[in-house]
């Protein structure tokens, strides 16, 4: 696309045109997450929660290639809800409809990972019996080791 500019000098009083140089293909390849050193602190965080969320699913060695692109989606969603969030609480104005949109998002891909699930614990109180049983273990393994020193 051409600018016009105005005919400085030029004593016909007709516009010179300057020709914009083309726009050239960025050759050096794609940007990725890994490939950024971490200057940042929104780069250091973003590693951070990937190495999080890789670990929740067994490391990277056991996570297939698209495993690894939705956790990094959601460590990158993360860094960025966090910022808004940090923002918001300075008194800084944010988006409240991306900000909803990003946890949305990360919410749907840490389903999707299968990070949704919890695995439940027995919660139950132990019962008076089990809590002797366990106290009757205690002293029959210390008579024990009291009795093997003893010889």
């Amino acid at each position: 696309m051409a600018n016009v500019a105005s005919a400085s000098g030029n004593s016909g009083g007709s516009p010179k045109i300057k020709k914009q140089p083309p726009r050239r293909a960025k050759l050096r390849g794609l940007a990725t997450l890994e490939i950024l050193d971490g200057r940042t602190v929104a780069a250091r965080r973003a590693h951070d929660l990937a190495r999080r969320i890789e670990s929740d699913l067994g490391g990277i060695d056991q996570m297939t290639a698209g495993q690894h692109q939705l956790a990094q989606h959601a460590s990158v969603l993360g860094a960025l809800i966090e910022s808004d969030e940090a923002q918001w609480l300075q008194g800084k104005p944010v988006d409240l409809t991306m900000w909803f949109a990003a946890v949305n998002s990360q919410r749907r891909i840490l389903t999707t990972l299968g990070l949704d699930h919890r695995v439940a614990r027995d919660i139950t109180p132990p019962t008076f019996e089990d809590i002797r049983a366990e106290i009757d273990a205690e002293k029959a393994a210390a008579i024990e080791a009291n009795s093997g020193d003893a010889e």
